[in-house]
């Protein structure tokens, strides 16, 4: 990840600059706790990239990249933001060195529903009054998907846009527009396809969780729908259609979560699959790039 790597602290302090307004010598040392080495990828598809930082006074940043939602999501975050909080002393050490601990989420995807806008952030208050109880837990979450181009060109604006950037001319064209982002551009730029490949083991790890909680979750809920038009039928004949339908649920939950709403022919084709089919489906799932390398093309493209 390009903020990870210790060789751009300048370009991750920009980024931090952009959306906490700390005071600026505390941006004047920052220590990455799990650095990312040069070599490490950027922009992974398939998981989770985590950067936590130290600032001089020394406040711990959790910078995370989410590209897929799932149901453990929010637990998830919760439980690492205490952690982070909580490991900073150990027995017997007093509450008063404890630093504030402060996250900062990027999502892929639409995360708060109840916002229109891109950066919202979550403090410890009273819900009645506003109140403000602590500022020691606090919590950012920027959503790619609502940054748009009538949104004000801030400067926080243009790092979301810089990483919502899908090709080399998306890039020279923002860098060419807001300089503040040129350091950033030229190094993405130069990083080999061979050093986008590797996951540090930690993000990996996360990766595995969170997909091993989406996998159980779309799998319980589609055996609970089969199983439930089985009992409907009850028969034999009907808890073996019900089997059958709750495979084509899980496989249909699978496929929709990784690429958005399935169209009828992509369900019939569910359907008329065998058992041995529906499988190999599931095991490229989480590989493929699109719907059609899953399950091919519609008839009607033929």
């Amino acid at each position: 990840m390009l903020f990870g790597d210790e060789q751009n602290t300048d370009i991750l302090v920009g980024f931090l600059r952009a959306v906490l307004p700390l005071p600026d010598d505390d941006y004047e040392e920052i220590t990455l706790k799990n650095p990312f080495l040069p070599n490490e990828i950027l922009n992974d598809k398939t998981g989770i990239l985590d950067i936590l930082v130290q600032t001089k006074s020394g406040r711990q940043i959790d910078v995370e990249i989410q590209v897929a939602n799932h149901t453990a999501f929010k637990a998830r975050i919760l439980y690492y933001l205490a952690r982070l909080f909580g490991n900073q002393i150990g027995e017997g050490e007093s509450y008063r060195l404890l630093k504030p601990v402060i996250g900062i989420v990027i999502t892929d995807f639409v995360w708060i529903l109840d916002s229109a806008v891109y950066h919202n952030v979550y403090r410890l208050h009273d819900s009645r009054s506003g109140s403000l109880f602590s500022e020691d837990l606090s919590l950012h979450t920027l959503e790619l998907p609502k940054v748009g181009e009538e949104d004000e060109r801030t400067e926080l604006w243009v790092w979301l846009e810089f990483l919502k950037a899908q090709d080399k001319e998306e890039l020279e064209m923002l860098a060419k527009e807001h300089p503040e982002v040129r350091p950033a551009v030229t190094k993405l730029i130069r990083l080999s396809e061979s050093e986008k490949a590797r996951v540090i083991h930690e993000a990996r790890e996360k990766a595995r969780r969170d997909e091993l909680s989406w996998r159980e979750e779309a799998v319980e809920e589609g055996r609970e729908e089969g199983w439930e038009r089985g009992r409907e039928r009850g028969r034999e004949e009907g808890r073996e259609e019900g089997r059958e339908e709750g495979e084509v649920a899980v496989l249909a939950r699978l496929l929709s979560r990784r690429f958005g709403p399935l169209p009828e022919w992509a369900r019939e084709r569910l359907r008329r699959a065998d058992a041995a089919q529906r499988e190999a489906w599931a095991d490229a799932v989480l590989e493929a790039a699109s719907l059609v390398e899953v399950i091919g093309v519609p008839p009607d493209s033929h």
